[in-house]
């Protein structure tokens, strides 16, 4: 009888974090230039109208109200996470978080083909996290009356 050896195949996984030190600062009152950052592991975003958030918002990447985006330089295939800080009104208690929306597609900067964002508030109802595949370029936008502030952003490949 024959003996038959068994291959084990390894797929390579990556993860890459887009972090709040990968975003330029608020450095002249308002919103910086747009302009290409790239993480610390590598990749590259171009941005517009986002920056490191500040006082309340330290530690967040902050994105405008209405308009602001990011979008990957590369085409990626896997699952995309982040989270979001919720912004509630004290003496009313309305929700005023900024609403992400993610586009996927095969070129740069897709704009066209809305993903649906599966979405998760903590226990604790400080932050929503936000997960969704991905396959090809992203347009993480903010669009919505509010600004929005990321605390983590990860892509799993």
């Amino acid at each position: 009888m024959e003996e038959v050896s068994s291959i084990e195949s390894t797929i390579d996984h990556k993860t890459y974090i887009l972090e709040v030190s990968d975003f330029p600062l608020n450095d002249k009152g308002g919103y910086p230039e747009d302009s290409t950052i790239t993480s610390k592991d590598g990749l590259s975003y171009y941005i517009h109208h986002c920056m490191q958030g500040g006082g309340d918002n330290a530690n967040t990447i902050q994105m405008r109200k209405e308009d602001s985006y990011f979008y990957s330089n590369t085409a990626l295939k896997g699952s995309l996470t982040f989270t979001i800080k919720r912004k509630i009104v004290e003496y009313n208690g309305s929700d005023v978080t900024g609403v992400p929306s993610l586009y996927v597609g095969s070129e740069k900067h897709p704009s066209e083909d809305k993903v649906t964002l599966i979405e998760t508030v903590s226990e604790d109802g400080l932050t929503k996290t936000f997960k969704a595949d991905i396959d090809g370029y992203f347009t993480l936008a903010d669009e919505s009356s509010y600004a929005m502030y990321l605390t983590s952003f990860t892509i799993e490949c």
